[in-house]
């Protein structure tokens, strides 16, 4: 069962879903906070013939895949700093991301992808995180938020804003290169995609042929099931995740 309801009802529809005996994929984020992803973790594992994933569906592109690969072997030398920005510009009062009792706002809903994303390259959970939080006067979501995570061999920043030109973007900086992306979340499916790859003072350019990572993420779910392997995005990393956009929550200003 695929769960593409607003944040607030993610955890308890996806009990309903496993109770009934189905497998399910839920959108992201997992659910308002940490405390209800392990409600969420504590009930799947009662269900261990059932499989249930979050729906970061950019891990599953071959861009994503091929970038953290090039992280991995050291094609940019040690991993420093990762830096996402991702924003759009929504002020429709009667939007679920302007409800704050829907879990609107922009940490929740674009934010976690920068938080998840510096997780996956650094291979870590951070061990301080530190940001602020400027809330909608009227919807009381916040507009506007800036955290940097400080793990073990490095940092990164996220910045994510509902109320600003639209643009999304991840520049990866390590000892001896860095890997740009654009559209890193939202590439389009019906043509082509690059990584812009710098090499010291030589630049490349990747092209990705192109590919829908919703149709992606969908079959491996699928053979997750199918073949009672791992999901994509497991219950446990959606927990880290959460653990960490939590600890930027109480850090608010008007």
């Amino acid at each position: 069962m695929y769960i593409p309801l607003p944040n607030h009802l993610h955890v308890e529809w996806s009990i309903r879903a496993l109770d009934a005996g189905k497998h399910v994929l839920c959108e992201k984020p997992i659910g308002l906070n940490a405390a209800e992803a392990r409600t969420l973790l504590a009930v799947a594992r009662r269900h261990q013939t059932q499989r249930i994933g979050e729906a970061f569906m950019y891990r599953c592109h071959p861009r994503w895949e091929r970038v953290r690969q090039m992280v991995r072997d050291g094609a940019i030398g040690a991993l420093q700093t990762v830096a996402t920005e991702f924003s759009y510009d929504n002020r429709d009062v009667a939007n679920i991301r302007n409800i704050a009792a829907y879990g609107g706002g922009a940490w929740l809903d674009i934010g976690c992808y920068g938080v998840s994303v510096a997780r996956w390259l650094f291979d870590a959970e951070p061990v301080a995180v530190h940001g602020v939080m400027q809330l909608d006067p009227d919807f009381r979501t916040d507009a506007l938020t800036t955290a940097s995570l400080t793990f073990e061999h490095g940092r990164a920043t996220v910045d994510c804003s509902t109320q600003r030109a639209p643009g999304q973007s991840v520049v990866i900086h390590g000892t001896t290169g860095r890997i740009e992306l654009d559209m890193p979340f939202n590439p389009p499916s019906d043509r082509p995609t690059t990584i812009r790859f710098y090499d010291r003072s030589v630049a490349h350019e990747i092209v990705i042929p192109p590919r829908d990572q919703f149709t992606i993420q969908a079959d491996r779910f699928n053979a997750a099931v199918l073949d009672a392997c791992d999901v994509p995005v497991s219950i446990e990393d959606s927990l880290a995740n959460m653990l960490v956009l939590d600890q930027v929550v109480p850090s608010v200003i008007d």
